[in-house]
């Protein structure tokens, strides 16, 4: 292994500097899986000498390579500042496979930190960059890590396809550690399918490659992996055996990221085992030693891992307190891991993917008939509705059963405790409650799409409509202690829907309140003045909602009233929302031939929602 010493010998005594760079920048890609600590040194001084030879293509090579030591050691913000830098410079070389590696590069990192979304999209980036240059490892590579993409959504088949397809590419080139990192994933697949025996002939074929190519921290992953299949298995004394190997070794090589997998592995082992009097302590301190490290590189799968193995423990303990507590942080982290924005980010995107892809094979068969065209649009809004709406019901109503189905274990394992009970019994109603009102809204939402709304419109007292909204939310407002209150004008009539004019001020006042802080004012306004968007003849009635809350940002205002929709302010006491109400509103209100829109300075500047009918 070249050291620091030597490194700056060859590069002062060497007569070709940029060779020299060169080769050093090909040692160090090559030492960044067994020692990234060292690669790191090694990349800053071949950096410096980069820059004082003003040599772009060296440094921005050893940028890239520091990146991959510093991702092999979990340092994700340093490894994506030198990503940035060595991104910029490829480009400005017009090095198409330079700027593919460092997308390459980002989408892992971004993947590790539960970035899933941004991860495809670099993925997808570097594919085609690759493909253009008919660059079969950098092709390999990529498709791999967009079939973990697949894994995460839940697509284990075609995660299986993409699998199976880049251990062909590596196959094809002899690339022992490419085939290694992918016979892990398909082993993972399987282990996913309940096929054991598949998943560990997979591992071990990975640790004999990994073996053969000196790859310490692939072998520890490798390890790793035939452990969970021993402990899946009930072979408890191999797992450990290869559970602490694996240890080892990612102790040996800095890899955080697998110290800390290994350490909720091996709690997880002894969780299982059924004798958890005896192991409690060793599990408290593997948990205890794995926390502060998937916290210190902002690993989110890991921690919301770590938390649920503290609540099965603490309630295997029959100490449903702290149990309790461990559950809600796993959902908390868990929801902010794939929240439903995330996901609807990251469908779309394979959407897009998919429909650029037929796009392609439409112009090389020069299918351009206007009629097939309109059909496609219409085909993709559809599928992107039905993706939408998916998406919101696999994700945002598992949380809510997920809470249900722990709190009810819970009521049966304390049933002798009555204050416990009452709690848990709360908590049911309330997790039931919020599923209740998601599935409301999202079958309203469908409906609005479709055009299957109907609407009862009859001249209606606005005014009484307005007060007794206010005071149908009077309670909530005091019990956060803020300071609801309306200056409303007598007898305004207008032709609506009175039941669905009722349900658009209750989201808006509601939002109001849920958005404010403690101890602010939302004041409700009803008034008749002259018409400001509407083209009628004749006043119009005013009813505008003002709060002191978050305020909305200019990227807010632009996606406001969309469908699945969450913006940047978030509630001030932890309740939730399904990011359809504004858009339910919306079209509400156009259907009773009224406008609705928003208004504010800014973040932390409060914000005001109005609407306008017309008065009769």
């Amino acid at each position: 292994m070249i050291t620091a010493e030597e490194l700056q010998s060859r590069l002062c005594g060497t007569s070709d500097l940029e060779q020299t760079i060169d080769d050093l920048n090909e040692s160090v890609w090559d030492m960044s899986r067994n020692d990234p600590k060292h690669g790191v040194t090694l990349c800053h001084l071949i950096e410096q000498w980069s820059r004082d030879a003003g040599y772009l293509k060296g440094l921005a090579r050893a940028l890239r390579n520091r990146a991959l030591c510093h991702q092999r050691l979990s340092s994700y913000e340093l490894a994506l500042k030198d990503l940035n830098e060595a991104s910029r410079l490829f480009r400005d070389l017009n090095d198409l496979s330079g700027e593919a590696s460092t997308l390459n590069t980002s989408g892992l990192i971004f993947t590790e930190l539960g970035e899933y979304a941004k991860a495809m999209e670099c993925f997808e980036q570097a594919l085609r960059k690759y493909e253009t240059l008919n660059y079969t490892i950098g092709i390999a590579s990529t498709t791999s890590n967009i079939g973990h993409i697949s894994v995460i959504l839940g697509e284990q088949e075609l995660a299986l396809d993409y699998f199976k397809k880049s251990l062909l590419l590596y196959r094809s080139l002899d690339d022992k550690r490419g085939q290694a990192a992918v016979l892990v994933s398909i082993g993972n697949v399987y282990a996913s399918l309940n096929a054991p025996t598949e998943a560990l002939k997979c591992f071990r074929e990975s640790l004999t490659l990994y073996e053969q190519t000196n790859d310490l921290q692939g072998k520890a992953v490798a390890l790793r992996h035939v452990g969970l299949i021993f402990a899946t298995l009930r072979e408890e004394s191999e797992a450990l055996s290869h559970y602490e190997q694996s240890l080892n070794l990612m102790r040996e090589v800095g890899d955080k990221r697998g110290e800390a997998a290994v350490l909720i592995a091996l709690a997880n082992l002894y969780l299982k085992s059924g004798n958890i009097e005896q192991h409690f302590s060793l599990i408290k301190s593997h948990l205890d030693n794995a926390l502060p490290i998937a916290e210190s590189i902002k690993a989110k799968t890991l921690i919301y891992e770590v938390h649920r193995s503290y609540a099965e423990m603490y309630e295997m303990m029959l100490d449903y307190k702290s149990a309790l507590f461990h559950h809600k942080l796993f959902l908390n982290v868990k929801e902010s891991l794939m929240s439903e924005e995330a996901r609807k980010k990251l469908r779309n995107q394979q959407i897009t993917n998919a429909i650029e892809k037929a796009e392609k094979e439409a112009e090389l068969y020069r299918l351009k008939n206007q009629e097939l065209s309109e059909a496609n649009r219409a085909l993709k809004e559809l599928n992107d509705l039905k993706t939408e709406l998916m998406s919101f019901a696999a994700h945002d109503l598992k949380a809510p059963l997920q809470s249900i189905m722990t709190f009810a274990e819970l009521i049966h394992a304390s049933s002798d405790d009555k204050a416990s009970v009452e709690e848990f019994s709360q908590n049911i109603f309330n997790a039931s409650e919020r599923m209740f009102n998601m599935v409301k809204s999202l079958l309203q939402s469908t409906a609005v799409e479709l055009g299957k709304v109907e609407f009862n419109l009859h001249i209606t007292n606005i005014s009484g409509l307005v007060q007794k909204s206010v005071a149908q939310n009077l309670p909530k407002a005091i019990s956060k202690s803020q300071t609801l209150y309306s200056e409303i004008a007598e007898n305004l009539l207008a032709n609506i829907d009175s039941e669905r004019f009722l349900e658009v001020l209750d989201n808006l006042i509601s939002n109001a309140i849920k958005y404010t802080p403690s101890g602010k004012k939302i004041l409700v306004k009803c008034e008749k003045k002259f018409p400001r968007y509407l083209q009628h003849q004749g006043a119009s009635i005013f009813i505008s909602v003002s709060d002191e809350g978050q305020g909305l940002s200019e990227d807010d205002m632009q996606k406001l009233f969309g469908r699945f929709q969450k913006l940047s302010a978030q509630p001030t006491a932890g309740e939730h929302s399904s990011g359809l109400g504004l858009y339910i509103s919306k079209k509400y209100i156009e259907l009773m031939g009224g406008k609705i829109w928003a208004e504010s300075e800014g973040k932390d500047k409060g914000a005001t929602f109005f609407i306008e009918l017309p008065a009769i």
